[in-house]
């Protein structure tokens, strides 16, 4: 089981997918009208209801504490960058706008038009920005910024000074601004959690994730098969590496009763009876993952069990290799 950590990044494309929780922006994933931004440890989200702009790209790194995205409506010509971050002071919003807007002003550019002034519980900054050196760039910045617990949110919208609308379509933004402090995460989120910590090996922090993500039931739950999939493997091999092998094993078996022609669900059952001391019944599995392996996922390469450090203990024995062996 654990021989295959190395091709879990391949296994996160399967199934239009794509979640990679680096420094590098990725595909967004949005479903509804809203812009979400959220990560694991939050119980809340911040929300913008913008049905125009499509999410751009995605950053969570929860061992940092930070979240990133970037949203266009190319009709209009205006991007939002959104943000959460652990607050880096004492202080209410105020005091978040306050040293972004000292970041800002380090940079060597000529800010004009700068407004700073509060409404409701966000502090605003606005400012315009003619040219980045000689490059004539006519952008206009509204900022909003709150903050939520022990965090600051950010909210940068910005649009070409050449649009007659760019005051009134910035501000109208900022009345669609809200916290969402009962935020339930979707399966692609929780997905995506779980992922995180499964590729940075702390699986016990992965199971609950992939959990919520496989119980997860009605509207916008759906996962295709080949997504279906990825999450049980996933699931159980974070149950096996994390000791759990009674859960492993029985949730490849129930996965079998539901999907019976995916061969890494016996490959995966079979490495967990050879955890627990099995080697007859993990040889069984085997033969049936042989059985199918025609079934593999696309791209997807069939383990080696003689390389599997599963099976290690028992390729010495004479019988159980030679089993082995017949296998194809």
């Amino acid at each position: 089981m654990s021989g295959r950590l190395s091709r879990i990044l391949l296994y996160l494309a399967v199934g239009s997918i794509c979640l990679s929780w680096s420094a590098a922006w990725t595909d967004g994933l949005q479903t509804d009208e809203r812009i979400v931004l959220t990560m694991p440890g939050l119980s809340w989200a911040l929300e913008i209801k913008e049905p125009n702009f499509s999410v751009k790209g995605k950053n969570i790194d929860p061992q940092k504490g930070t979240a990133r995205l970037l949203a266009e409506d190319p009709w209009t010509l205006t991007t939002i960058t959104a943000f959460i971050e652990k607050a880096r002071k004492k202080g209410g919003a105020k005091a978040c706008r306050d040293y972004h807007w000292w970041q800002i002003r380090k940079v060597p550019f000529s800010l004009k038009d700068a407004q700073l002034y509060e409404s409701g519980p966000m502090a605003i900054l606005e400012y315009s920005l003619p040219k980045v050196g000689t490059t004539t760039i006519n952008q206009k910045f509204v900022n909003a910024y709150l903050v939520m617990d022990d965090y600051w949110v950010g909210i940068e919208l910005a649009q070409s000074l050449s649009n007659p609308y760019r005051g009134e379509a910035l501000k109208a933004i900022l009345d669609h601004i809200t916290i969402n402090s009962a935020y339930v995460p979707t399966v692609l989120e929780d997905f995506g959690y779980g992922s995180f910590y499964f590729l940075k090996k702390d699986y016990q922090k992965a199971v609950p994730h992939y959990e919520k993500a496989l119980q997860q039931r009605g509207p916008g739950s759906m996962l295709s098969q080949n997504s279906w999939r990825v999450l049980v493997d996933q699931l159980g091999m974070s149950y096996g590496l994390s000791g759990e092998l009674a859960k492993a094993k029985n949730l490849f078996e129930w996965a079998i009763t539901q999907d019976a022609g995916y061969p890494m669900f016996y490959y995966n059952l079979a490495c967990t009876f050879a955890e627990m001391g099995d080697p007859e019944r993990a040889l069984d599995n085997l033969g049936l993952a042989y059985q199918y392996k025609g079934n593999m996922l696309p791209k997807e390469t069939f383990p080696d069990p003689k390389t599997d450090r599963s099976f290690k203990k028992y390729l010495k024995d004479k019988r159980f290799r030679a089993e082995l062996e017949k296998l194809k």
